[in-house]
């Protein structure tokens, strides 16, 4: 098994036209770290920080230093009250050099 993109196939309907067009994007493309971003995202604005997790740390794996992804994986390890991690991205994210 490789570093295949998470499956873009929500459990919830997508109402949001940025989310829709996002998740055609991952279709297309599946290392668009634009398009994981937003559906990160939303997952984690939509009470899905574990699968909110999936999205933002293939964002990090593609490119560790995509603007705001550490902040907003601290947001999801925080959710799910991972306060450890959660520091961990606080830290990473405050560094601009990362």
């Amino acid at each position: 098994m490789g570093d295949s993109a998470p499956a873009p196939a929500p459990a919830v309907r997508p109402d949001n036209l940025y989310v829709r067009s996002a998740l055609a994007r991952l279709r297309e493309s599946p290392d668009d770290t634009d398009a994981l971003l937003v559906i990160g995202s939303w997952h984690l604005l939509s009470g899905r920080p574990e699968k909110a997790l999936e999205y933002l740390n293939r964002v990090t794996q593609l490119e560790p230093k995509y603007p705001g992804v550490w902040r907003v994986k601290a947001k999801a390890f925080d959710a799910l009250g991972d306060t450890t991690n959660a520091e961990a991205c606080r830290r990473r994210g405050s560094d601009r050099f990362s």
